[in-house]
């Protein structure tokens, strides 16, 4: 039978650090509640200021869309809508930034050990530029 896709971003849940920063990333992503939102914390020591998020992920079985957002310690929010094509997860998100209309794409390809991330945007309809690739590597599995 197909699993639900509340279920899914199960993946996602456990201890996460980034490729040449292990020692100074880490995400932590546990379940709210089973088939809810994960809730995952970060925070990332690699500069002078240390730089902290929280992510929530969730599924709308209404509008069949995944649910991504965050929000960082600068002060800054986003908000992703998502869809999982075969094994692979793209958000998709659109901001007025200033005058310009910027569309957001982040792509997640699950691996061995991990995901690759890849971050893309477009500015007012533009050609899309990739503005980040980066390896997250597992730690630790959370279970429910």
């Amino acid at each position: 039978s197909k699993p639900d896709p509340g279920d899914l971003p199960e993946f996602f849940a456990g201890t996460w650090t980034l490729k040449g920063a292990e020692i100074t990333f880490r995400e932590t992503c546990e379940w709210l509640s089973p088939n809810s939102y994960l809730v995952c914390n970060g925070s990332d020591s690699s500069s002078k200021i240390l730089a902290t998020w929280i992510t929530l992920l969730g599924y709308s079985h209404a509008l069949d869309t995944y649910n991504f957002s965050a929000f960082d310690s600068s002060g800054a929010k986003i908000v992703y809508s998502g869809w999982l094509r075969g094994e692979v997860w793209v958000f998709t998100s659109e901001q007025a930034i200033g005058t310009e209309l910027v569309r957001f794409q982040s792509t997640i390809t699950p691996t061995k050990n991990g995901y690759m991330l890849r971050e893309e945007k477009s500015v007012n309809g533009a050609s899309w530029v990739v503005v980040n690739d980066e390896e997250h590597i597992r730690l630790s599995k959370e279970t429910r």
